[in-house]
């Protein structure tokens, strides 16, 4: 069987037989002996840049189109909106995979933080606001995350991982760095990390911290 699958910078074909693997060699270029191909996004300002994309498609879809009879061809895809329609008429069956529900993103926290001990999973409370932080992101990012702070647990040699543990790693995901403290601790504040959690876990002074609580609580 033939698979093709991708994320957001690479598409990856496993191929079993060789004359397929051929024919999809003569479609991109860059192609390294692991079968990896970077795609590089296409500005819609360079025609030149837009047709080899359009020479690239259409070599796409005649070399599907050329598969043996035998071959089973899967292929996964962030970014559906950017495929040619007529990619799309060569699949009999789509599947869509919507990013996690509430009670999805529950399951998935038990699941992966079930590899450290932890002081959420029993918290129904810590739970609930962990899975409304986490509202938007796919399976891969809640697992990404998680796994992010377990490792971080582990060079820091904690016993223990907590809601604050994981906020940071939320927060760190969706801003990819701290450039406003005061932000990030109303990020942490909001999300039902404790004041000695913050305090202890990112060394930020408690009384700013008693200082941001009070600002939300009278607005």
């Amino acid at each position: 069987n033939d698979l093709l699958k991708s994320n957001e910078n690479d598409l990856i074909i496993r191929f079993n037989n060789q004359d397929d693997l051929q024919m999809f060699k003569s479609v991109v270029q860059d192609w390294n002996n692991e079968g990896k191909i970077n795609i590089q996004s296409i500005s819609g300002d360079d025609k030149n840049e837009l047709g080899e994309l359009k020479r690239v498609v259409n070599s796409l879809i005649q070399n599907i189109d050329e598969l043996s009879s035998d071959s089973i061809l899967i292929a996964a895809t962030n970014h559906h909106e950017l495929l040619d329609p007529a990619i799309w008429r060569r699949f009999s069956k789509v599947i869509t995979l919507e990013k996690p529900q509430t009670e999805e993103v529950g399951r998935l926290l038990e699941l992966y933080l079930s590899n450290y001990h932890n002081s959420i999973v029993d918290n129904a409370k810590r739970m609930e606001q962990l899975e409304l932080a986490l509202k938007g992101f796919s399976h891969s990012d809640v697992k990404t995350t998680i796994n992010n702070a377990i490792k971080e647990a582990i060079i820091k040699r904690k016993a223990v991982l907590n809601s604050c543990d994981v906020l940071k790693e939320i927060y760190f995901h969706q801003y990819h760095n701290i450039e406003n403290e005061d932000q990030f601790i109303r990020f942490l504040l909001k999300y039902g990390a404790t004041h000695r959690e913050i305090n202890e876990g990112m060394d930020i002074p408690l009384r700013k911290i008693q200082s941001i609580s009070k600002e939300i609580k009278e607005e």
